[in-house]
């Protein structure tokens, strides 16, 4: 089995398709087939096919992102398009018994996942969580929000009238980024240089909403989490 997990990441390396991933996505997708490859008992055939399966998988979801604007219903339809056609193509290598058991492994990661950030947000008061749900985000931009407020306010003690701001400030970096992401080249000088300049407002806002010794606690925290 550790043979076969090396192999993903060789596979990775020589796979033709994967030049065209960043590290993050192809740091993301060797996590995940690593985990797949453990969970159902892989052969090295079936890693082989499935290394290639999910790089395209990867590139596809990429142009989704950069075609479709988050939480309406074409992203729906396009994402659940998009797992349909994918899960389709695993379900052709694995085998029945196989694929049972890594829907039964990502059930259970999923419910954990859900117990966890239902934990991180507890401590933000009703005015602020209602507060959160009026700012117009997805689904996926209110649970990264929540989760990260949740944690500042663990982290930097923030009151009420710190949390509302903080709010602000992270919803606005939310919509710029989203924004960002569909109005730049990938990868581009454009992008960088409107990435470091969100950046930049953000921690000035942040800052202005808290206060140097609060930030200086979350950036060491921050700085912590990653060592």
């Amino acid at each position: 089995m550790k043979n076969l997990v090396i192999a993903v990441v060789l596979l990775l390396s020589a796979n033709t398709f994967a030049q065209e991933l960043n590290n993050w996505q192809k740091q993301k997708l060797e996590k995940e087939l690593t985990q797949m490859t453990e969970v159902m008992e892989l052969n090295e055939k079936q890693v082989k096919k499935l290394t290639k399966i999910k790089t395209a998988q990867a590139l596809d979801a990429d142009k989704i992102m950069k075609s479709v604007t988050k939480g309406t219903a074409e992203a729906k339809k396009a994402w659940q398009d998009h797992g349909r056609k994918f899960n389709g193509q695993v379900k052709k290598v694995v085998s029945e018994e196989q694929w049972k058991t890594w829907i039964d492994s990502q059930n259970k990661n999923k419910s954990a996942n859900n117990k966890s950030k239902a934990n991180t947000a507890e401590g933000l008061s009703e005015q602020t969580s209602a507060y959160i749900q009026s700012k117009g985000l997805t689904s996926y931009q209110l649970g990264k929000v929540n989760k990260e407020l949740a944690e500042m306010t663990k982290v930097m003690s923030l009151t009420q009238e710190q949390q509302i701001k903080v709010v602000d400030v992270k919803a606005a970096q939310s919509k710029r980024s989203q924004k960002i992401m569909k109005d730049y080249a990938k990868g581009s000088a454009e992008q960088k240089e409107a990435y470091d300049k969100l950046s930049k407002d953000t921690s000035d806002g942040l800052l202005e909403a808290t206060s140097k010794k609060q930030m200086n606690m979350w950036w060491t925290y921050r700085k912590e989490m990653k060592n």
